[in-house]
C-alpha cells in the first residue's frame, strides 16, 4: 500500500539520516589532549552508570517477560490463529525488545553527547552559530533515531507474527481479527520501554541533582572555586550528571513515549476499522506522524543565529517553522485520507499543533515575569523565590492544560453523527503532538551540550570569547523548557488515550464506559494521583540524601586546607579524586531504586487484581480511572515543577558573604525540582499508562 510504504520509508530514511549525522558529529576535529582527558573521564563515568542501569533493566525486564509468558500462555488463551505458547513468547520478546532498544538509545545518546561536547568546544572558537548548529543537529539526529526505532521496533514485533500466521494471505476481516489479537500482546514492547525509561530517569535524575547540589554547596560556599576549576572534585560528576539527565534520561523517556503513542494509535484505530470505519483511518495517524517528523527536520534546518541574537529565539523560530510545515502537511493528509469527516479530523490535528506551540507558554511567561520577583539574584538571597517560582509554575500550567482538555474533549465526544470520527480526530491530534518530539529533543539537548562544552573549554584553555559563546548557548532554558513541556503534554494525552483503550483491550461491551463517580473508580483515581505524588517526593528525597552524602565526600577532599589570602584556599597543584566522587554519586543514585520501581509498577497491578479476586466487576473501569488520574497528576506536577525550576534558574544569585547560604539553598531547591521531582512525575505518568495497556487484556 502507498500509505504504508510512505510511513516506513520516511521512518527508515530518518533513521539513516540520523546515523549519518551522528557519524559526522562523532568525528572530532580537535583530538588534542586538552580535550581528550576530560572526554575520556566523562565517557568512563557515564558508561559505568549506564552499565549499572542495564543490569537493573535486565532484571526487571526478565521478570516482566516471564510473568507475561505465563499469563498469555495459561491465563489468556486467544483464538486458534496464535497458540498460547506463541502469544506468551511474543509478549516476553516484546518486553525484552522494548527495554533493550530503550537502553541502546539512552546509551548511544550519552556516548555521542560526549563527542559532540568536544566538537562544540572546538567550534566555540569560531562563532556562536557554529556551536548552535552542532548542538541542534546532534539533538535532531537523536530525536529522529528515537522516533524511527520506536515505530520500526513495533513494526517488527507486529509484522513477524502476522506474517508467520499467514496474515498476508487471509481475507480482510480475518486479517483484521488477527491484527487485533496480536495487538493484545504488543503492549509488552511499551512496558519494556517504560521500565528502561523509569530506571534511567531515576538514576540519572538523582545523580544529576545530587552532584550539582553538592558541588554548589561544598565548593561555592567553602572552597570558593568555580565549577569549571580543575581542582573541583565534583567537576566530572557534575558534567556527567548533566549528560545523563539531559541525554540518557530524555532519550529513554522519549523512546517510551514514542512507542506508547504509536501503539495507542494502532489499537484505537484498528478498533474503529473493526466497527466499520474505512481502512484509511487506520493509517491516517501514522501518515500524519511521519509528515510531522519531516517537518521537524525542516525546523532543525532553519535554526541559525548571529552573535548578537538570542539562541533561544532561533530555537523557537525553528519550532514555529516545523509546526507551520506540519500544519500544511496535515491539511494534505486529511484531504487524502480523511474520508467524509475531513474537517473534524483536521481540527483534531490542528489542536495537536496548537498544543505543541502553547506548551511554550509556561517558559515564555516565566521568563517575562521573572523580574516581578526582584532583580536577578535578590529573590534567592531574600529566600522567597522558591514560592514565587512555584506560583508562576502553577499559574502558567493552565494554558497547556486547556490544549490537552480540548484534545480530550474532541476524542471523548465528537459529533453524534461522526461514527467514531471524533476519536480518529483525537488520535490525529495525538500524532501531531507526538510528531513534534524530535524537535523537542533537539531543543532540550542544546543546553546540555553547551554545559559539556563549557567544561571542555575551561580545562582545554579556550579563550574568553569562546567561553562567552558557550555560556550564551547554555542559557537556552526558554526553548528547552518549551520542548520539555511539549513532551509532558504528550505524556498527559497518552495517559488519557490509554484509558480509552483499556475497555477495548479488556474485551468489554462496545457501550462500556467509565463512570468516575462509581466508588471503586473514584478510589482508583485517588490512589493513582497519590502514587505519582509519592513517587515524585521519594525521588526528591533520594536526590537530597545523595547530595548530602556527596557533599560530605567533596568537603572531605577540599576541607583539609586552612583558609589563606585570596578567594581560593586550595593550592594550585591540588589534585582532586574525581573517581571517588563519581563512584559515590553512582552508588547513591541507585539506592532503593529497584524497590521503588517495582512498587510503582506493581501498585496498579495489585489493585486491579485485588478487585477481581474480591469479585468486583469494575476492574477495567477502575484501571482506566487510575491511569487518567495518574496521568493528569503527573502532567500537572511535571509542568509546574519544570516552570518553577526555570524561574529559579533565571535568578543568578550573587555569592555575597552574608547571603550565600540562602542563595545556595534556593538554587538547590531549583535543581531538585527540575532534575528529580518533575521528571519523576513525568516518567511515572507514562509508565502507568504503559502498565495499564499491558494488563488490560487480562481484565475482561
Amino acid at each position: 500500500m502507498t500509505e504504508l510504504a510512505l510511513i516506513l520509508g520516511i521512518e527508515a530514511a530518518g533513521l539513516a539520516f540520523a546515523m549519518l549525522v551522528s557519524r559526522a558529529l562523532a568525528r572530532s576535529e580537535d583530538r588534542a589532549s586538552r580535550f581528550e582527558r576530560l572526554a575520556s573521564a566523562l565517557d568512563r563515568a557515564s558508561r559505568a552508570v549506564l552499565a549499572r542501569s542495564a543490569r537493573d533493566v535486565a532484571v526487571l525486564a526478565a521478570a516482566a517477560g516471564v510473568i507475561l509468558l505465563v499469563l498469555h500462555a495459561f491465563v489468556l488463551p486467544l483464538s486458534s490463529r496464535l497458540s498460547p505458547l506463541q502469544a506468551g513468547l511474543l509478549g516476553a520478546t516484546s518486553v525484552l525488545l522494548g527495554s533493550g532498544l530503550g537502553w541502546v538509545v539512552a546509551y548511544a545518546a550519552t556516548r555521542l553527547g560526549v563527542r559532540v561536547g568536544v566538537q562544540a568546544a572546538h567550534h566555540a572558537q569560531k562563532s556562536l552559530d557554529h556551536v548552535l548548529l552542532v548542538a541542534v543537529r546532534f539533538g535532531g539526529s537523536v530525536g529522529l533515531a528515537i522516533e524511527a526505532l520506536a515505530l520500526l521496533g513495533l513494526a517488527v514485533s507486529f509484522g513477524a507474527p502476522f506474517v508467520l500466521a499467514s496474515g498476508t494471505t487471509l481475507d480482510a476481516n480475518t486479517a483484521l481479527a488477527l491484527a487485533q489479537e496480536i495487538a493484545l500482546v504488543l503492549p509488552g514492547f511499551t512496558l519494556g520501554a517504560a521500565l528502561t525509561g523509569l530506571v534511567v530517569q531515576r538514576t540519572a535524575g538523582t545523580y544529576r541533582a545530587a552532584s550539582e547540589v553538592a558541588g554548589g554547596l561544598a565548593l561555592e560556599l567553602d572552597a570558593g572555586l568555580s565549577r569549571d576549576d580543575p581542582r573541583n572534585p565534583g567537576l566530572v560528576g557534575e558534567v556527567t550528571g548533566s549528560l545523563l539527565g539531559g541525554h540518557a534520561a530524555s532519550a529513554a523517556l522519549a523512546f517510551a513515549l514514542a512507542g506508547a503513542t504509536h501503539l495507542l494509535a494502532f489499537s484505537l484505530a484498528a478498533r474503529l476499522v473493526a466497527d466499520g470505519a474505512p481502512l484509511s483511518g487506520l493509517l491516517l495517524p501514522f501518515v500524519v506522524r511521519a509528515l510531522f517528523v519531516v517537518a521537524c527536520g525542516f525546523g532543525v534546518g532553519v535554526v541559525r543565529t548571529r552573535e548578537m541574537e538570542s539562541p533561544s529565539m532561533a530555537l523557537l523560530r525553528g519550532h514555529a517553522s516545523g509546526a507551520l510545515i506540519g500544519l500544511a502537511a496535515l491539511l494534505g493528509a486529511t484531504l487524502w485520507l480523511g474520508s467524509e469527516h475531513r474537517g473534524l479530523v483536521f481540527v483534531g490535528g490542528a489542536l495537536g499543533v496548537v498544543g505543541s506551540v502553547l506548551a511554550a507558554v509556561p517558559s515564555g511567561v516565566g521568563f517575562l515575569r521573572r523580574r516581578e520577583l526582584g532583580p536577578d539574584g535578590e529573590p534567592l538571597r531574600a529566600g522567597f523565590a522558591a514560592f514565587g517560582g512555584l506560583g508562576l509554575g502553577l499559574e502558567t500550567a493552565l494554558v497547556p492544560a486547556a490544549a490537552l482538555a480540548a484534545i480530550v474533549l474532541l476524542a471523548a465526544q465528537g459529533a453524534p453523527e461522526s461514527e467514531g470520527a471524533g476519536l480518529l480526530a483525537g488520535l490525529v491530534g495525538l500524532s501531531a503532538l507526538a510528531g513534534m518530539m524530535p524537535f523537542a529533543v533537539a531543543a532540550g539537548s542544546v543546553g546540555i551540550t553547551a554545559s559539556a562544552a563549557r567544561a571542555f573549554g575551561a580545562l582545554g584553555g579556550n579563550d574568553a570569547e569562546a567561553q562567552r559563546r558557550v555560556q550564551r548557548l547554555e542559557e537556552t532554558r526558554l526553548a528547552a523548557l518549551a520542548g520539555r513541556s511539549g513532551l509532558v503534554l504528550t505524556a498527559g494525552a497518552t495517559a488519557f488515550f490509554a484509558a480509552l483503550a483499556v475497555p477495548g483491550l479488556a474485551a468489554l461491551p462496545p457501550d462500556a464506559h467509565v463512570d468516575l463517580l462509581e466508588p471503586m473508580v473514584l478510589c482508583s483515581a485517588v490512589l493513582g494521583a497519590a502514587l505519582v505524588l509519592a513517587y515524585s517526593g521519594a525521588s526528591a528525597r533520594s536526590a537530597l540524601s545523595g547530595a548530602h552524602r556527596l557533599y560530605v565526600e567533596i568537603e572531605r577532599q577540599v576541607g583539609g586546607f586552612p583558609p589563606g589570602p585570596g578567594i581560593s584556599r586550595l593550592p594550585e597543584d591540588f589534585s582532586p579524586s574525581y573517581k571517588v566522587c563519581v563512584d559515590t554519586a553512582a552508588r547513591l543514585a541507585r539506592r532503593r531504586l529497584l524497590t521503588h520501581v517495582v512498587g510503582v509498577f506493581g501498585a496498579p497491578v495489585a489493585f486491579v487484581l485485588g478487585i477481581r479476586l474480591l469479585g468486583g466487576a469494575e476492574a477495567a473501569e477502575s484501571l482506566a480511572g487510575f491511569v487518567v488520574a495518574a496521568g493528569f497528576t503527573g502532567f500537572a506536577a511535571a509542568l509546574t515543577l519544570d516552570a518553577a525550576h526555570a524561574v529559579l534558574s533565571w535568578q543568578r544569585p550573587a555569592r555575597a558573604a552574608g547571603d550565600a547560604p540562602v542563595a545556595a539553598a534556593g538554587e538547590a531547591l531549583a535543581l531538585v525540582l527540575g532534575h528529580s521531582a518533575g521528571p519523576a512525575a513525568h516518567a511515572l505518568a507514562l509508565a502507568t499508562a504503559c502498565t495499564a495497556l499491558t494488563i488490560a487484556p487480562f481484565l475482561g
